[in-house]
């Protein structure tokens, strides 16, 4: 049945299940079309999903019904492209117009990064060997804690209701080394545990850990080679991605997918996919067994470029869900080049020490970091490519790895100074420019220190560290 034969009620119905892509596209057919897509109910439902997502900074109880289509248009705007006074096109200057403040326990308060999760109700912060948290954004108290040692930590929130699982890297004197899942439900603080899994002793030099689902992986430095474990605790099957001696990798599971960036011994830098249904699994009882490797291609792959005599300081990889297209992900990953002695690390901690006392060096200068991003376009999109066109954006330096969705980015001009700065990695628009072309969003007082200021994934939130504090400003 075309549309134009059915009525709004059941138009309505349908651009529901549409994402705010689709639905924006929708409106361009005709004025019955877009007089459906331009509903009210229609762009709750689309908010709320958003919501759902932890794709905006959203409160408990918060109500939708009293604000304007337009103002939800807004809503999934700033979603997408950050604070509207940071725009290029904003004649008003950066405006804040909220601000949280959260007082941490004074042993977590100690060099302890904190990030704020998708959907901006909730800090975490964790410092080895035995301390991690969960803090309440809306009242400020201690929701979660976790005192068993560790040595490192990743998690993943759950799109049903307030509920993360969170995964341990262990070890005990009876058990040389193990992952550990640990689901959590942060409105009522109750924990449970998932499942354990032993691990080899081969995998002593664990460097990451990350999860997603029913997904686990471990990035490890072996003796011959560098191995990605992917491990589906549900179904106790794993697979083994084994990279070259001397390369470096940053590996993120997305939605059936995991994304590896490389850099090669001689500084060569890529990004590969991985389609996780299309690897030969094995049973993890044959985890120890060698004989069970298999070679594993890549689905897509992209070539990031550098300049010739450049070499990879550090890089780090970031996916976010796109606020726009359900299922499609954005892809950021950010890398710190030098013409100078190599320092190479892909540990945030260590670049932040290495940074600190190389920045009064006279190579400083020589040191510039490069944006990459590109879309991760969702499997059932027929007909595209996997991967969208590459963006390259070009900052000054990289001391921390903070970037948000909208593609703002922290910068300190000095280290040793007390001033942090916001630049808009898509270079156009007013405002003030950097040497390297980039817009200045906003300059503030701030003295730093460990842990760095930090930008929200989505919500574009500022996040400043002062000892047990941590203040949390939103803009306009």
């Amino acid at each position: 049945m075309p549309f134009s034969e059915l009525n709004d009620h059941v138009l309505g119905e349908i651009l529901a299940h549409f994402d705010i892509y689709h639905v924006l596209n929708f409106t361009q057919v005709d004025k019955r079309c877009r007089r459906s897509a331009l509903s009210k109910q229609l762009w709750i439902s689309l908010i709320r999903d958003l919501n759902s997502r932890g794709l905006r900074d959203s409160t408990a109880g918060e109500s939708l019904e009293g604000y304007t289509t337009q103002e939800l248009i807004e809503m999934a705007k700033y979603a997408a492209c950050g604070p509207k006074t940071w725009a290029p096109t904003s004649r008003t200057p950066p405006t804040l117009i909220r601000e949280v403040s959260v007082l941490r326990d004074s042993q977590l308060a100690r060099t302890t990064p904190v990030h704020l999760l998708p959907g901006g109700r909730y800090l975490v912060g964790g410092r080895a060997p035995g301390l991690f948290a969960v803090w309440s954004v809306a009242t400020a108290r201690l929701v979660w804690t976790y005192t068993e040692p560790w040595i490192l930590w990743s998690l993943a929130p759950l799109d049903e209701g307030d509920t993360i699982v969170v995964i341990f890297y262990r070890r005990e004197p009876t058990q040389p080394q193990f992952l550990e899942l640990v689901e959590v439900d942060l409105d009522t603080g109750v924990s449970s545990l998932q499942t354990r899994v032993p691990l080899p002793t081969k995998y002593t030099s664990a460097s990451s850990v990350h999860v997603r689902g029913d997904f686990l992986v471990v990035v490890s430095d072996g003796v011959t080679s560098l191995e990605a474990l992917i491990i589906n605790w549900r179904t106790e099957a794993f697979v083994r991605l084994q990279f070259p001696v001397g390369c470096r990798i940053a590996s993120w599971l997305v939605s059936g997918y995991l994304v590896v960036t490389q850099v090669d011994i001689d500084d060569a830098l890529s990004c590969a996919v991985y389609c996780l249904d299309t690897l030969r699994w094995d049973s993890l009882t044959d985890l120890s067994d060698q004989s069970a490797d298999h070679e594993h291609l890549p689905v897509a792959s992209l070539r990031l470029p550098t300049e010739l005599g450049e070499q990879v300081d550090c890089f780090a990889t970031q996916p976010y869900r796109h606020p726009l297209r359900r299922g499609a992900f954005k892809i950021m990953t950010i890398v710190s080049l030098s013409r100078t002695a190599r320092l190479p690390s892909n540990s945030l901690k260590k670049l932040w020490g290495k940074i600190r006392r190389s920045d009064r060096d006279d190579n400083a200068a020589q040191t510039r970091a490069i944006v990459y991003s590109f879309i991760l376009r969702p499997r059932e999109d027929c007909g595209d490519p996997l991967l969208g066109a590459l963006g390259i954006s070009k900052i000054p330096q990289w001391h921390s790895f903070s970037l948000s969705f909208s593609g703002y980015v922290v910068y300190f001009p000095q280290l040793s100074g007390d001033r942090v700065v916001i630049f808009d990695t898509k270079p156009n628009g007013r405002g003030i420019k950097s040497k390297d072309g980039l817009r200045e969003v906003l300059s503030r007082e701030h003295r730093m220190g460990f842990p760095p200021p930090m930008l929200g994934l989505y919500s574009t939130a500022l996040i400043l560290v002062e000892g047990n504090l941590v203040r949390i400003l939103y803009y306009a």
